[in-house]
């Protein structure tokens, strides 16, 4: 009996001294976790950086508005170089803000190969550089994102829906700027889908994107007797020319009208009934998304994907308005832009 008391006891006192000793030892962690320095948040005020752009207008505009919604948001500076689709001047704008000492750089170019020169110049000066709506031709530059719409996607959805509702058609291309690979991309699902007998391709028209070019060359397409009643437009200034010349000539009503934009000209001829359909693709939540992956990336988090393309819709005077996403965001598109930068899906 006088054992088992004494073995009793002794268990008693390892309980004791054990707890003690846990006891010490979790309060001196808390100690040294409150004497530990708090991690410093990410300085975004610090950071500077660059984009390289053709101009700030129509599409552009708008996704230098989407753009600094975010860099606004988190108090970026950030400053923009315009190039007018100038290569010479696509490559000085890299080197200057190399002697600026960027902390990133965003470009677009009009050519895949200037394109990797100006990736290579940011590669050897150590700074982050992302590809934006443009082709990169191979080499040794590698941007830390590439991101743009599917261009070759596009056209083949235009090319599967003409199959479809028109049969048979003759179709023109309005295209945008010969060489440019959202145009080459396009155009050549439209030949894929002319090749495979769904419809004939009567030709492709380069336009630069601009209004007034656009009604003038279809103009004078429609002097010339070609003979056509499908139009696919490049941009939402393409199919506002193109609608602009089909009224004066008092055509608009034999021929369906394809927008590959739904930008505020698509929007507003919608509304006019005077375009009949587009493919919507919101250049404003594109840069927003651009903009929270680059600063993801300054602060260690790789991108979701090496290359990124947004969705897209097909779009009608019915759905447009339900489905489509206007080219003008506002910070409401936040959260929706830094989801995306995330896992790569689209809620909205």
């Amino acid at each position: 009996m006088k054992k088992a008391i004494i073995w009793l006891i002794i268990a008693m006192l390892i309980v004791a001294f054990i707890g003690v000793g846990c006891k010490k030892e979790a309060e001196e962690k808390e100690v040294a976790a409150a004497e530990a320095p708090a991690e410093e948040a990410f300085d975004f005020g610090a950071l500077k950086i660059g984009y390289v752009m053709p101009y700030l207008e129509g599409w552009f505009g708008y996704w230098d508005l989407g753009w600094n919604i975010i860099m606004d948001e988190y108090g970026v500076d950030t400053e923009a170089i315009l190039t007018y689709w100038d290569s010479e001047k696509d490559l000085q704008a890299v080197r200057d803000f190399i002697t600026m000492g960027v902390d990133a750089i965003s470009i677009e170019s009009g050519s895949a190969d200037t394109a990797q020169v100006m990736v290579q110049l940011a590669n050897e000066a150590g700074i982050p550089i992302m590809i934006d709506s443009s082709s990169l031709a191979p080499g040794p530059g590698k941007p830390f994102f590439d991101i743009s719409f599917d261009y070759g996607a596009m056209g083949s959805l235009a090319a599967e829906k003409i199959t479809e509702m028109w049969p048979g058609a003759k179709v023109l291309h309005m295209a945008g700027i010969a060489g440019f690979a959202p145009t080459e991309d396009q155009d050549m699902a439209l030949k894929a889908g002319a090749d495979a007998g769904g419809y004939k391709l009567v030709g492709t028209e380069y336009t630069g994107y601009q209004i007034e070019d656009s009604k003038n060359i279809l103009r004078d397409t429609i002097a010339g007797g070609k003979e056509f009643n499908v139009i696919v437009a490049a941009s939402q200034e393409v199919a506002e020319g193109c609608i602009e010349a089909l009224k004066s000539a008092d055509m608009l009503d034999d021929v369906i009208v394809i927008s590959v934009n739904y930008g505020p000209l698509d929007v507003e001829n919608f509304e006019q009934g005077e375009l009949d359909y587009a493919i919507g693709q919101s250049v404003g939540l594109h840069s927003m998304v651009a903009a929270v992956v680059t600063l993801n990336y300054l602060q260690g988090i790789e991108p979701f994907a090496p290359v990124a393309h947004l969705p897209f819709q097909w779009l009608t005077p019915e759905n447009h308005k339900e489905e489509g996403i206007t080219w003008a965001v506002d910070k409401t598109w936040i959260t929706v832009a830094e989801k995306y930068a995330k896992t790569g899906i689209l809620e909205y």
